[in-house]
């Protein structure tokens, strides 16, 4: 199930908050600004290796990005899905609600996505992954295992 929790980050929300009376307190938070930047910088670089890697799927990072994330909230541990509202999305994602929305509806119009009224708040759409979503997730990861098995280039 995708997380917005910081435990699969290299970076918590404890490394954001200001260190405790300590005679080192400038350098521990030079430290952990250091950490924080360098996961910044990595998540980056790590956007501009998967947006090259699907280019030839016709799909863009964030696309990618949002499909993945709906195929891991229907995947849960203790088999009920975690189905995420656009909130839930462009938090987990880390982007904005605009950009969310502009993702979504791209992948509604292809037939990828679909929503449904959140229980409880019908002014709230819950976002799903259609049998074409599925299908897509499916190339995706096809597509990736595929390159990791070709030879770097010299």
């Amino acid at each position: 199930m995708p997380s917005t929790s910081s435990a699969r980050l290299a970076v918590s929300e404890s490394d954001l908050s200001p260190p405790g009376p300590c005679v080192h307190s400038e350098e521990l938070a030079a430290d952990k600004l250091d950490k924080i930047c360098d996961t910044i910088a990595a998540g980056r670089i790590a956007a501009r290796v998967l947006a090259g890697q699907v280019r030839v799927l016709e799909l863009s990072e964030p696309q990618v990005r949002l499909l993945w994330f709906l195929r891991s909230s229907q995947r849960t541990e203790n088999g009920r899905s975690s189905l995420p509202d656009q909130t839930r999305l462009a938090a987990g994602l880390g982007l904005s609600a605009a950009q969310v929305s502009s993702v979504v509806d791209l992948l509604r119009k292809q037939g990828m996505v679909a929503s449904r009224p959140f229980p409880g708040d019908r002014r709230r759409q819950i976002w799903q992954l259609t049998p074409t979503g599925h299908e897509w997730t499916r190339r995706i990861a096809t597509h990736l295992a595929q390159l990791s098995q070709k030879p770097e280039a010299a």
